[in-house]
């Protein structure tokens, strides 16, 4: 027997959501990493739901989704849908690091007791040569309205490992360990 239609829309949503990290320095792939996790991610509790409603157990299902996170989630799936794309914050920060060449120059100038001039030197030092430029670059993505203090990539960490507590929660459910009709 293979994965639930649930399981495999985790699965979906999971590969999608390690997309986001491969291409976190880019925005236009990383927003259609982030549309498809929404959507696969949406997909396992309508999934959910629609197993609940056929089985009673709707009101157990309910009080699942009274969390902030899953209704905020499934709020940006449907804005992404159905209105517009979602346009997460992105924060870049650059570190560049750069050693710059110093010289410095003098002269000596010698004379004799009459002032005139014995020797001259023109002196010149320059530090070693310049290391080469180093850039770090972090790119951070938030949702412009999300309370919490999480980034996209960790809300989005939080919310599979929230699916998969559901999911296994339901999976309980269903063979009687957990809860009773209705709750």
């Amino acid at each position: 027997m293979g994965q639930s239609p649930m399981r495999e829309k985790l699965a979906e949503a999971r590969y999608f959501r390690a997309g986001m990290d491969r291409n976190a320095n880019d925005l236009t792939p990383f927003k259609c990493e982030l549309s498809a996790f929404l959507t696969a991610a949406r997909t396992v509790l309508q999934y959910l739901r629609d197993e609940c409603g056929n089985a009673g157990r709707q009101g157990w299902y309910d009080n699942k989704m009274a969390d902030q996170m899953f209704r905020f989630m499934g709020c940006q799936r449907n804005v992404n849908i159905h209105e517009r794309p979602i346009e997460p914050r992105q924060n870049v920060t650059s570190t560049v690091e750069e050693r710059v060449v110093l010289r410095d120059s003098f002269s000596i100038t010698t004379t004799d007791e009459h002032g005139n001039v014995v020797q001259h030197e023109e002196i010149e030092t320059t530090l070693p040569e310049a290391v080469p430029t180093e850039i770090e670059r972090t790119v951070e993505y938030r949702f412009a309205d999300w309370t919490g203090q999480e980034d996209v990539p960790a809300l989005c960490d939080k919310y599979v490992g929230a699916l998969e507590s559901i999911l296994d929660a339901w999976d309980q459910v269903q063979t009687g360990v957990a809860g009773t009709k209705g709750t």
